[in-house]
């Protein structure tokens, strides 16, 4: 509830299909009336078989295929997120041939903040040099080319604590000079795998996204979230024999 006080729409927060991809765990969180997020045709397929209407599945991936892409448009996904200029070019070139129209999907880009959270270098996702996303000072050039376009997308990395480097993803998002419908600030919240970790609770990231994403665009744009592992992360235990 803390997501969405006094906003125009319902929160989106998503369940990340990486973090389990079950289909019983879908039917779950689909029953809870959350949104889910996929990065592949495959997750795309079990999101739908698992009971989630398709305008609440967000399209992610820095290396859709031409085939997924068609797959999400066909499927009537509520959001694709676009990664890079070529996948840009073919969302238009699918729209200049009819498949993508002006009911769907609705378009975020996604951004490199060029902001470094407090975790390992190998789950960072929102430095300057991040494989995800379009540099910041293309980020107008890219949103100018969208197709269907309402609002920017971010996420900055796993497993971190730190709950005030939402709003400095908000504060960036807020320098383009651009109508957002959506603010995505992704996700990352993390959850204690050691016994001395003791990661902020859900309110404290609720009020800091809420807070920052109203301050610097009111109370018209819809909040997204992608708390990841943090919704199954806890539910279970993977072990593991390392060989000699």
């Amino acid at each position: 509830a803390e997501f969405g006080d006094g906003a125009a729409e319902e929160p989106g927060v998503l369940f990340a299909s990486k973090s389990f991809p079950c289909t019983a765990a879908y039917r779950l969180m689909a029953a809870e009336g959350i949104y889910c997020d996929v990065a592949s045709g495959g997750e795309l397929h079990l999101a739908l078989k698992g009971g989630f209407e398709p305008a609440r599945i967000l399209m992610h991936g820095n290396n859709k295929t031409d085939a997924e892409l068609e797959q999400a448009i066909n499927a009537g996904v509520g959001y694709i997120v676009v990664d890079s200029f070529d996948e840009l070019d073919r969302l238009n070139r699918f729209r200049d041939e009819g498949l993508l129209t002006a009911d769907g999907p609705n378009t975020l880009v996604r951004v490199a903040p060029g902001i470094k959270p407090s975790t390992h270098a190998y789950i960072q996702t929102g430095q300057v040099d991040s494989k995800f996303g379009i540099p910041l000072s293309q980020v107008e050039q890219a949103i100018q080319k969208a197709p269907n376009f309402v609002g920017l997308h971010c996420h900055l990395g796993s497993q971190f604590f730190e709950v005030e480097i939402f709003r400095a993803a908000a504060e960036v998002f807020a320098g383009f000079e651009v109508e957002c419908k959506v603010v995505n600030v992704g996700g990352g919240f993390g959850i204690p795998y050691l016994e001395h970790e003791h990661p902020p609770k859900i309110d404290q990231y609720a009020r800091e996204i809420t807070s920052a994403v109203r301050e610097f665009f009111g109370h018209s744009a819809k909040v997204m979230v992608e708390p990841g592992r943090w919704l199954v992360g806890n539910a279970g235990v993977t072990a593991y024999r390392v060989g000699t």
